[in-house]
């Protein structure tokens, strides 16, 4: 009996020995799980202009002025930035004319920006001038300019004109 209890001890010392080698793992097959997650998109689009009034002093009839503006990117999201239209303002008798072909009584207003038209645009005829393709996030700057002309007649001898013209932003798309 004692062998037997000898050689059951020495089974059970090998069993146990050969499960810490080869250890067993149970377990109960779960299948396959999804993670789902779900998030909002933020973005702030805000381009702000250096001046809202630009004064461009007196002008003699037949002959331009400029202002200088700059359009500035504060916002998280690239940007296109474009000249409206530009309207007269009822301000003095003289109207909105076409450039490079005023008639009596009327002004031109162009616009100009190496960052978008790179040559002069018609602002009075058309609102679409680029003044920034693709302006960077990160309070970066883009400088352009307006140009007003006389035509060669012009009401009286003094005559205070006025206009203005929304710029519009949107997000640059790639």
């Amino acid at each position: 009996m004692k062998n037997k209890l000898q050689v059951l001890v020495v089974a059970m010392v090998v069993f146990a020995f050969t499960l810490s080698m080869n250890p067993v793992v149970m377990c109960a097959n779960v299948g396959d799980e999804t993670v789902e997650g779900s998030f909002t998109a933020t973005g702030e689009l805000n381009v702000s202009v250096n001046a809202s009034t630009l004064a461009f002093g007196s002008i003699s009839a037949g002959s331009s002025g400029t202002g200088e503006l700059k359009v500035t990117n504060n916002g998280d999201v690239p940007a296109d930035v474009t000249q409206d239209q530009v309207v007269h303002n009822g301000t003095g008798s003289m109207t909105v004319g076409t450039a490079g072909g005023l008639t009596d009584n009327e002004f031109s207003v162009e616009m100009w920006s190496n960052g978008g038209t790179s040559a002069w645009d018609d602002a009075g005829a058309d609102g679409n001038g680029v003044i920034a393709s693709d302006l960077a996030i990160g309070a970066t700057e883009q400088n352009y300019t307006l140009k007003v002309t006389l035509d060669d007649t012009v009401p009286g001898e003094s005559d205070a004109n006025g206009f203005y013209a929304n710029i519009t932003a949107i997000e640059h798309s790639a």
